[in-house]
């Protein structure tokens, strides 16, 4: 099969250099402002919507319109053509002037009110001085020792939702925002649907509250993501970045349409969750614990939603050390405590009546406006190995040794760990000697499984990879080329580069091989060396020489990208 062996060789090299030429000739496109000041041919045909102009967007764009837009027969775009996603013509969400119009309480689409300056800045006063009505009742409850004892099933949990030091002050800043919301609901007498969607015409940029505007990153020019997950998006240099809220395809109903919980009239959450998802055991042979494992490390690498805490940075407690509900006195205004019934099969054995749970932080308004509560993700949005580097500039630096991009490890019995927190040890108990793990995210020491996929990705970092990869190469390869291969063979992945080429999902296959290899009893084909290429089937031969003519192919047009990346 010689020949066979000879044309294989000669299609993967062509298809490689195409790859090559394709991601270098193919143009950058320069970022387009996302709504044009002028409208373009679309927009024209759109009506208006409440009053409001509206422009032709993608329905998620549009979800803040969702109740008006399935009134209006007209709402859908004329011209479909352009995408293969469903469009409507809906409103943009524009900031404030000096005289803005809100809707007033009878409907929508009823006669626009203006707020002065003013009132505005009277308004937001009274949201500035909810954080010290705040502070007032924490002392109380600081003096009454009234929070979260450590050792307890809530502060378990409330040490896996704490906000970081970058998150606690920026939930203080939306909450401000926030009341001040619910202020213009009332002094204006607005709808719930006024109250939460129409007020996001009114900035806060002019008022009092303009230090809770989040101000845009200057997006230098590069390759590679930022560590905070700002500057993905050039038309939106804040959208996905961490400490900021996160995205929503529906409006949220909210009781009040702002922020208050809809506890009245509503079904015990934990009936409904015992009729819906009883628990039985359903055992699933064919599947691992792993697979669970590395479905919460992807989760845990796009949202961490936390909840309040105290000023002292103690957790806040809803509930009494038995369980049973807290007084009103010494009840936090951000608990929402999840109420047991007497009857329940499981609880009733252990006499629990309360279950400690505390309300998701608020985040300020990525468009600096009012308008609804929205929830604070204080890691980055995108799939991006946040787990493993941090979401911020500070994280990443505790966790980098800073020189021949090593991340720092705790070296025990010879086995490379992920560093230990000296600063924290809730997780672990009482027990003299031990500590916490450290990670690029705070949830590492939540279960056992967690850690131990923290830890094999945190051995994954670039200089031990590449002379594994190099030393595997020499197998196959002769010369200078292994090297720039087994960089090429991680740049896709784990190392934050944006390329899209063919020559990624075979990098992707390949580094899902390589990162659990101390997990299965497997080896890539790659691994196998050129005098056992013989003995190989066709099948085998040729996903070898794919893979590693597709990495040369690309090598061309990817090197000097390498070479310039600041992930080390």
């Amino acid at each position: 099969m010689y020949w066979k062996e000879k044309f294989c060789v000669l299609l993967v090299c062509v298809l490689g250099f195409c790859c090559a030429v394709t991601s270098i000739v193919v143009p950058v496109q320069s970022p387009q402002p996302m709504h044009s000041a002028r409208p373009t041919h679309m927009s024209r045909q759109c009506p208006p919507l409440v009053n409001f102009p509206t422009q032709c967007r993608i329905m998620a764009q549009c979800s803040v319109w969702w109740a008006e837009l399935v009134k209006s027969p007209h709402s859908v775009c004329t011209n479909q053509v352009e995408s293969s996603l469903w469009k409507a013509c809906c409103p943009a969400i524009v900031g404030g002037r000096n005289r803005i119009g809100v809707m007033s309480e009878q409907s929508l689409d009823s006669e626009i009110l203006t707020v002065s300056n003013p009132e505005l800045a009277r308004i937001s006063k009274f949201g500035q001085s909810e954080g010290g009505r705040i502070a007032g009742i924490e002392a109380r409850l600081l003096e009454h020792k009234a929070f979260l004892m450590p050792g307890s099933t809530a502060f378990a949990y409330f040490i896996n939702m704490k906000p970081s030091d970058e998150a606690a002050p920026l939930g203080e800043q939306g909450l401000m925002v926030t009341r001040s919301t619910q202020k213009l609901k009332e002094v204006l007498r607005l709808s719930n649907e006024a109250a939460g969607i129409a007020t996001q015409t009114l900035s806060v940029k002019d008022t009092p509250l303009a230090g809770t505007c989040i101000p845009d990153p200057t997006c230098r020019p590069s390759k590679y993501r930022t560590i905070d997950g700002s500057c993905n998006n050039l038309k939106s240099p804040l959208m996905g970045r961490s400490n900021t809220q996160l995205g929503r395809y529906l409006a949220p109903d909210y009781d009040d349409g702002v922020w208050e919980s809809r506890d009245k009239g509503m079904p015990n959450s934990r009936t409904v969750r015992t009729v819906l998802a009883p628990d039985h055991d359903r055992v699933q042979r064919d599947m691992t614990l792993m697979l669970m494992q590395f479905g919460q490390f992807i989760d845990h690498d796009i949202t961490h939603v936390p909840v309040f805490q105290l000023a002292n940075g103690s957790g806040i407690s809803c509930c009494t050390p038995d369980n049973k509900h807290q007084s009103w006195e010494l009840r936090h205004p951000h608990c929402f405590t999840l109420d047991i019934l007497p009857g329940d099969a499981f609880y009733r054995q252990f006499r629990v009546e309360c279950i400690n749970f505390v309300r998701s932080m608020v985040a300020p308004r990525s468009d600096c406006t009012f308008g609804y509560a929205e929830q604070l993700n204080q890691v980055t949005h995108w799939h991006d190995a946040s787990t493993i580097y941090g979401s911020t500039q500070f994280q990443s630096d505790i966790l980098r040794e800073r020189k021949g991009g090593r991340m720092k490890t705790f070296s025990y019995q010879n086995r490379q760990l992920l560093p230990l927190d000296w600063k924290n040890n809730d997780c672990i108990g009482f027990e003299k000697g031990l500590r916490c793990f450290l990670s690029g995210d705070s949830r590492v020491n939540q279960l056992i499984g967690l850690t131990v996929m923290q830890t094999v990705w945190h051995r994954e970092t670039i200089v031990w990879l590449v002379n594994w990869l190099v030393s595997i190469l020499g197998g196959v390869m002769r010369g200078s080329f292994k090297r720039p291969v087994a960089l090429l063979l991680l740049s896709c992945n784990i190392l934050r580069t944006t390329s899209t080429s063919l020559f990624c999902l075979a990098a992707r296959l390949w580094r899902l091989t390589v990162c659990f290899r101390e997990l299965l009893d497997f080896s890539p084909v790659i691994m196998i060396p050129s005098t056992a290429m013989s003995s190989m089937n066709f099948p085998l031969q040729l996903t070898a020489t794919v893979i590693l003519w597709l990495a040369i192919g690309s090598s061309w047009s990817m090197i000097m990208e390498l070479r310039t990346t600041d992930c080390m």
